[in-house]
């Protein structure tokens, strides 16, 4: 996720919300730690990934596993802040409607959950937390995509 410098102060409650989450985001590196090793951990499965054409079942499993991971996560955020799944959605959907600056780290969020994209930044060793190369963990000498 990008930082918050440079985002400015929140000035609606929704926008509030949303720094409140990228304020536990940065809090608990955990979190983009544990994207990152199942990132990892996954991501030679893609690596066949079809241009076009049916898809395996492994890889909505893949999906799956990745969502429930997130949606722990979020919902751990919610019940600490006191606040509603519902509170979250509409404040993400009024900073994107209203083009606040807060939107923009919420994009990379929105953009990883979707499937055909999570599945193609996986197939293409794109980071699911920053959008750069993904650098594999202790990679395989052997895996033409371990960075040398």
């Amino acid at each position: 996720f990008p930082a918050m410098e440079g985002l400015g102060v929140a000035q609606t409650p929704h926008e509030q919300l949303a720094q409140d989450f990228l304020g536990y985001l940065q809090a608990n590196p955990d979190i983009m730690a544990g994207v990152r090793s199942f990132q990892n951990q996954h991501r030679t499965e893609f690596f066949d990934l079809p241009i076009s054409g049916e898809h395996k079942l492994r890889y909505t499993e893949i999906y799956a596993e990745f969502i429930n991971m997130l949606d722990a996560r979020v919902g751990i955020f919610l019940a600490t802040h006191n606040r509603t799944e519902q509170e979250f959605h509409d404040a993400l959907v009024i900073c994107q409607a209203t083009a606040s600056p807060f939107w923009t780290p919420f994009e990379v969020l929105v953009d990883r959950t979707d499937y055909q994209k999570f599945a193609e930044r996986l197939a293409n060793d794109v980071c699911l937390c920053c959008g750069g190369r993904f650098q594999p963990e202790n990679g395989d000498p052997n895996d033409p995509h371990v960075l040398v």
